[in-house]
């Protein structure tokens, strides 16, 4: 069973996507801040997509994909952030995303992105 890391500190939102991704048949983590993401990831081997909020209150989101990069050049991160200008998303195409979903977030969109994320 695929694992999938969502990181929010919106605890609505984790459960969000909790219920996606686990009706999908996938395996959720939770982190509410990056600290905690990156001690999961660490702990967490079986990790294979990260759900990354770029708006986090400890670190920033651009931040805790360049860590999670100089670790692990494979790890699929998708972004979602409230912000859809162009500049977040060339930033986060600069850390290594491979999808970027805006808020708020439809069930719908988040499915089709992580089907073809874990394709």
């Amino acid at each position: 069973m695929k694992t999938i890391l969502i990181v929010d500190d919106v605890k609505e939102m984790r459960d969000l996507l909790n219920k996606i991704v686990t009706k999908m048949g996938y395996q959720a983590l939770e982190a509410a801040t990056g600290q905690e993401a990156l001690k999961l990831l660490d702990e967490s081997p079986k990790i294979e997509v990260v759900l990354l909020d770029m708006g986090l209150p400890d670190i920033d989101g651009l931040e805790v994909a360049t860590s999670i990069r100089k670790k692990d050049e494979s790890m699929k991160i998708c972004f979602i952030t409230g912000k859809g200008d162009y500049e977040y998303v060339k930033a986060a195409g600069k850390v290594g995303a491979v999808s970027y979903i805006v808020k708020p977030i439809r069930p719908s969109l988040v499915i089709e992105r992580l089907k073809q994320i874990v394709a």
